[in-house]
């Protein structure tokens, strides 16, 4: 019998493989990790770097988050904070929960998602959670906070966040009556 095609032909590969494979897995021993909150200050990643189920949630809710699906990224990383306390990827997936709930205007909510990420050891983007705990802090009027977190993020590595975040350093100064300063930072920001 002769296939037509090469999507025909890949498929029939796969069909084949696809059974060794699954079998192999189900023999796989189950290793579990003693679990932390996701994403705390000295939790340790996993030892096994191989992709597992953790990293296809954590994917799954980058998707979610990606698709701008908030309300099913709110929910998935709370699952999945619950199951994997102490994956590998858990500051990601609780990044991604902060967005979600700063992005569904649950800014209270979000705030204390920042806050744990930014006791992160070694987060990969703590100038982004910095910005949006700035964005929390001035949408609660604590405006000496938001001046704070923006003045870090205008110091810090993330070369594009630097006009947003001066713009709303400037922002936080002038609501919270530093008007010179403010003017400094909207001038510089334009």
């Amino acid at each position: 019998m002769m296939f037509s095609t090469l999507k025909t032909r890949a498929i029939l590969a796969l069909v084949t493989l696809v059974p060794s494979v699954v079998a192999s897995a189900a023999s796989a021993p189950v290793v579990t990790e003693p679990s932390a909150p996701c994403g705390t200050p000295g939790s340790a990643p996993m030892p096994s770097m191989r992709p597992d189920d953790g990293d296809d949630e954590a994917a799954f809710i980058a998707g979610l988050a990606e698709k701008k699906m908030h309300d099913m990224v709110v929910r998935e990383a709370n699952k999945c904070r619950e199951r994997r306390a102490a994956h590998r990827r858990a500051a990601l997936v609780r990044y991604r929960l902060a967005n979600a709930l700063f992005d569904l205007g649950r800014f209270d909510e979000a705030r204390p998602q920042f806050e744990a990420l930014e006791q992160v050891a070694g987060f990969e983007q703590p100038d982004e959670v910095r910005f949006r705990l700035g964005q929390c802090e001035l949408r609660r009027d604590a405006f000496a906070a938001a001046e704070e977190d923006f003045a870090a993020v205008v110091a810090g590595q993330a070369a594009y966040l630097k006009v947003p975040s001066t713009f709303l350093l400037g922002e936080a100064r002038f609501r919270g009556g530093k008007f010179r300063e403010a003017a400094e930072a909207f001038s510089t920001a334009l």
